[in-house]
């Protein structure tokens, strides 16, 4: 898979490195349906080409993987060099997870984290689903972690988890409140809608809403069959 595609904009100039997460954080390569998700795997293969630079990282994303979410934040948070994270509109879920491995946290006006519990879906008798609701309560504990460590103030810490527990939507003013190094700019860069499978399972706020790809044209759709068509037919002459 096309690293420029997955990430949706991949750049590095000189001492600069620019990545932009648009898309679902996927477990793998084999979950990402849109170029726009990414997956551990791909960042990982990103950052060995930014060792020592300073990466700027772009996040519009309704999150995804939890899992997938703690091993980028981990990678971020190990990488040589400053990391500055933007959040141009929304970081939720997984994604609000890997907004706070930066050095910087920038949020404009209009921009949001949200935290909520992890959840999953399950099928068996009682005594397994009982087990997989106790991993899905250490599994949020451990994402809790992460929040408490950036708190600005250690009291929050119960506060935090009621937030959590609630499924909060948190503005720039309120991240600066509550988190390390979040930086409040004025200056209104944040969309009002959003792409993502993950994006239906939330409660979402008004003002934002979910943008469903739009649909292929009879005219498109026989355009390509067309296309395809004569493809083969080239490639049926080069064989014969």
């Amino acid at each position: 898979m096309d690293i420029k595609g997955v990430c949706n904009s991949v750049e590095i100039n000189n001492n600069i490195a620019n990545l932009n997460i648009y898309g679902d954080i996927a477990g793998s390569e084999w979950d990402c349906w849109s170029e726009e998700d990414v997956c551990p795997k791909i960042v990982s293969d990103f950052l060995e080409n930014t060792k020592g630079k300073e990466l700027h990282i772009h996040i519009n994303s309704g999150g995804g993987s939890a899992f997938a979410g703690v091993a980028i934040y981990n990678m971020l948070r190990a990488r040589e060099g400053k990391t500055i994270v933007h959040v141009d509109a929304l970081a939720a879920s997984a994604a609000s997870v890997i907004a706070l491995s930066g050095d910087e946290i920038i949020m404009p006006a209009g921009s949001m984290l949200m935290i909520h519990e992890p959840w999953s879906a399950a099928v068996g008798n009682s005594a397994e689903l009982r087990k997989e609701a106790e991993n899905l309560d250490k599994i949020c504990e451990n994402m809790l972690g992460i929040y408490r460590n950036h708190l600005v103030n250690a009291d929050d810490s119960e506060k935090i988890a009621d937030m959590v527990k609630a499924e909060s939507w948190l503005s720039g003013d309120e991240c600066k409140e509550l988190f390390k190094n979040v930086i409040v700019e004025n200056e209104l860069k944040a969309c009002a809608c959003i792409r993502g499978e993950s994006m239906m399972h939330y409660r979402l706020p008004a003002g934002l809403e979910i943008v469903e790809e739009k649909s292929k044209g009879v005219d498109e759709v026989a355009a390509e069959i067309e296309k395809m068509i004569a493809e083969i037919e080239i490639d049926e002459c080069l064989w014969n």
